[in-house]
């Protein structure tokens, strides 16, 4: 949150060269642009695809996720950090992200690559040690909102009839 904060309060107080921080317009699914990079900060920008932050100059460096799941954000060749758990989630070459869970409890926390939106939404998130030798857990919600549910290896098959173009997902091993 600290770092939110200064963030935030960095960009209240910036001379005009410096205040050139880029702030996205929403965007349409359908019409995203593939090298998109910024920062979703609510739940309800991630539903409406609305970047809040982004990048001033997309490449595949210009954002990072670090080991402790901070995001960091280059504008105008400076560092923005941003803290796990003071967004909702971000996108990266036009793939999006969202954050779910809490650090303070152990496992099922991070960032969940959004696969596909239909009555469920589906997501992927890569094991860090897998035992199984699938390297790649995949979850669902009922909402952008909802508690993420973990597919077990045995149901994939029976959410992939159902959703093609999940199964389209799980072919390309997102």
């Amino acid at each position: 949150m600290k770092k939110l904060s200064l963030v935030l309060i960095m960009l209240c107080v910036m001379t005009p060269k410096a205040s050139s921080i880029s702030f996205a317009q929403s965007s349409s699914r359908n019409n995203r642009v593939t090298s998109a990079s910024g920062i979703y900060l609510t739940l309800k920008n991630l539903q409406e695809d609305s970047i809040s932050f982004f990048s001033s100059t997309p490449s595949s460096t210009s954002l990072r996720v670090t080991i402790d799941h901070d995001i960091i954000l280059e504008q105008n060749g400076n560092p923005i950090t941003f803290a796990f758990g003071t967004i909702a989630g971000y996108i990266n070459n036009g793939e999006r992200y969202r954050a779910y869970g809490n650090k303070k409890k152990p496992g099922g926390f991070g960032y969940y690559k959004i696969l596909m939106e239909e009555d469920l939404i589906f997501y992927s998130k890569k094991a860090m040690a897998p035992k199984s030798g699938n390297p790649m857990f995949y979850y669902y919600s009922d909402t952008l909102y909802g508690p993420l549910h973990r597919i077990k290896q045995g149901e994939l098959k029976k959410y992939a009839e159902h959703y093609p173009a999940f199964a389209a997902c799980l072919d390309n091993k997102n």
